[in-house]
């Protein structure tokens, strides 16, 4: 079972962003078609930096 690289998506409306990292390499649909904070369709799509699933991680745990 090979990982995918996680990704980081971003809304350049309203500014929410989230990491999505799959733990398998299962295709699956794209996480998020619109924005949950905005409902903007613009959606950014990038590869997640370790900075990024760390920051996103800590972010869930303590809200």
């Amino acid at each position: 079972m090979i990982r995918p690289q996680p990704m980081l998506y971003r809304c350049p409306k309203c500014g929410w962003k989230d990491v999505f990292a799959p733990k398998s390499d299962m295709l699956i649909e794209k996480p998020w078609e619109a924005c949950p904070n905005c409902g903007g369709h613009e959606l950014e799509c990038k590869p997640a930096g370790a900075m990024d699933v760390a920051v996103e991680k800590l972010s869930k745990i303590f809200s």
